[in-house]
């Protein structure tokens, strides 16, 4: 199950240590290797890992995604979770007189 992150703000010029961003998001170390290996950066690959706060709330964020309503005429495809135009072609228009009750 995931999680939504958008509630912790991490200070964004403050550095981070492991212990830190684990007990601040609440999350275990294997979670953290998860966003590593996800796209979260640390910022030298040579240095024991610390993270800074923009980061982390750039990570989150991106993680989250864009929440936009659908403009008019669009849907969203339940099996890739896209946004599309549907093809004119493909549409039918069907006609109900009875309402079922």
């Amino acid at each position: 199950m995931s999680r939504n992150y958008t509630s912790i703000r991490p200070k964004l010029d403050r550095v981070y240590s492991v212990e830190q961003v684990v007990s601040l998001y609440s999350i275990c170390r294997n979670t953290l290797g998860n966003s590593i290996a996800s796209g979260l950066l640390p910022p030298d690959a040579n240095q024991p890992r610390i993270f800074r706060g923009a980061e982390l709330a750039r990570f989150h964020q991106e993680r989250a995604g864009i929440k936009t309503p659908l403009r008019r005429g669009k849907f969203k495809c339940m099996s890739c979770k896209a946004r599309v135009f549907p093809d004119l072609s493909t549409l039918r228009f069907l006609i109900v007189s009875q309402l079922m009750v």
